[in-house]
């Protein structure tokens, strides 16, 4: 239902209050469920765990291939899985992602 933007909303009947509430409602969960929450995990064994790797290559791939994605303040380190799932797929040799066999498409 459309409703006026000079309208008076005390004018209102309840179901016409009802309608555009739903509207507005189905609008915002359609915006919810485009965005998708961001997934982090932290410090070099998530690293770790992500990658199926050893410390030293996360350690690596900390400082140097992911590094876009890695957010360290002291000893605190945060890494955007999704941003660092990128980078890995651009910026890592094929036959080494190829060895990891991570489950990752290439295309």
């Amino acid at each position: 239902m459309e409703v006026e933007n000079s309208r008076i909303l005390a004018t209102l009947s309840v179901g016409e209050f009802k309608e555009v509430m739903d509207e507005i409602y189905k609008k915002r969960k359609e915006k919810e469920e485009e965005e998708k929450p961001h997934t982090y995990v932290f410090g070099l064994s998530g690293i770790m765990e992500m990658f199926h790797c050893s410390k030293t290559t996360a350690s690596y791939l900390k400082s140097n291939v992911i590094k876009d994605a890695v957010s360290q303040r002291g000893r605190k380190i945060v890494v955007d899985v999704e941003y660092a799932r990128l980078l890995f797929k651009t910026k890592w040799p094929y036959k080494v992602y190829k060895r990891y066999n991570l489950g990752l498409d290439m295309d």
